[in-house]
């Protein structure tokens, strides 16, 4: 057995950390920042939980939590196989939209070898919802391709442009909370503890300023990815939608605030970063 699929705690906690995580998870996929006319939401990174587990239990133990919260989600969202006719619809919605979307958060214990956890956390996030992405632009292209506003064969390239529109945002937040919590925690312990991180009270200043910058260029981003998807649904939620009419969306953007908005967060982030260059290389060095 290998010591990523080895339980670094007892099975009774193992089992109550799931359980608390699942339910976590759950409960974030329910709180919803946008939710989007024809399905999809972007969420409080209502995958991270699962990442966890999976990158604390393995992912062995990950897949089996991701089965079970595949299958809450399709309860959760069970009008949407309403929509569609056949037992082959309802398997199809079943796998693609629900079970194999969200097995892939079980990759998180891939990751768990990464020497710094941040950035396994972070990865296993991103993976887990690109390969949701994936699963998502399948069902797009094949059982929701008979939506009556989907023709001349756009089923393609409508799936690859809604399911990105809110799945990006999505990667970003989860990737973006899941390198926080790896900075604060390390999930790899069997006591759950706070994250090493060797500094001297002179490069405390530093550290915050750092993350003030890497701060403003996550808001920055998240930011003009909501008023993307915002024009996004204005175009879909028109009755006289048309694959074409995707174009609208750079004409109904506010440029003007989101140039302001984003010179400012770029202007922030850059002062916060090299301010922070600067103590660090002001610092003393150790002996």
């Amino acid at each position: 057995m290998s010591s990523s699929s080895k339980p670094i705690v007892r099975p009774v906690v193992r089992l109550c950390e799931t359980g608390l995580m699942l339910a976590l998870a759950t409960v974030l996929s329910v709180f919803k920042l946008f939710d989007l006319p024809y399905g999809g939401s972007i969420t409080l990174a209502s995958m991270l939980p699962i990442v966890l587990i999976a990158y604390r239990h393995g992912t062995r133990w990950g897949l089996l939590t991701a089965a079970v919260y595949g299958l809450l989600q399709a309860l959760l969202g069970a009008e949407n196989f309403g929509y569609v006719p056949g037992f082959a619809a309802f398997v199809c919605i079943l796998l693609f939209d629900y079970l194999l979307a969200f097995l892939g958060t079980a990759l998180g214990g891939a990751f768990r070898k990464v020497k710094d956890p941040a950035l396994g956390l972070a990865l296993g996030a991103a993976t887990a919802c690109a390969l949701r992405y994936l699963c998502h632009v399948i069902s797009g292209c094949t059982v929701w391709a008979s939506t009556p506003f989907l023709t001349d064969g756009a089923a393609v390239s409508f799936s690859l442009l809604y399911n990105l529109s809110y799945m990006l945002p999505e990667t970003i937040v989860t990737a973006a909370a899941g390198w926080w919590i790896g900075k604060q925690l390390d999930f790899r312990k069997a006591e759950l503890g706070r994250a090493v991180r060797e500094q001297t009270a002179a490069s405390v200043p530093a550290t915050v300023l750092t993350a003030l910058g890497r701060l403003s260029v996550v808001g920055t981003v998240v930011y003009a990815l909501v008023e993307v998807v915002i024009a996004l649904m204005l175009v879909l939620s028109a009755a006289d939608f048309n694959p074409a009419a995707f174009a609208l969306t750079a004409v109904i953007l506010p440029w003007t605030r989101m140039l302001v908005v984003i010179g400012i967060g770029a202007v922030l982030a850059a002062i916060c970063l090299l301010t922070a260059r600067y103590l660090r290389k002001k610092q003393p060095k150790s002996v």
